[in-house]
């Protein structure tokens, strides 16, 4: 978003900290009380995303199951969560 030429361009740091600013100052720090909220919450906003690019994509409707963490019955959809990377570059799978 462009908030105007006279006020500069890009985000503007929101009072109570910046979220990228503080997620950077947590990682460096190591300290999980250093962050604004927590990795579910970030999977959860995460996921809202990429399921909307995926929905766009395939051009219908997608349902997801947040308890199994997978569109139900829709290996097309599920198989867009992730790619297949080149090794060293592949992360392994947690679970």
């Amino acid at each position: 978003m462009f908030p105007g030429r006279e006020q500069g361009s890009g985000p503007r740091p929101q009072e109570g900290g910046n979220n990228g600013t503080d997620f950077i100052q947590a990682v460096r720090s190591r300290k999980a009380s250093e962050v604004n909220a927590t990795l579910k919450d970030g999977t959860i906003s995460c996921s809202v995303v990429h399921l909307a690019t995926i929905s766009y994509r395939l051009g219908r409707t997608v349902h997801f199951d947040a308890e199994d963490f997978q569109c139900v019955g829709d290996e097309e959809a599920n198989r867009m969560f992730a790619r297949d990377y080149r090794m060293p570059f592949a992360a392994r799978e947690i679970a």
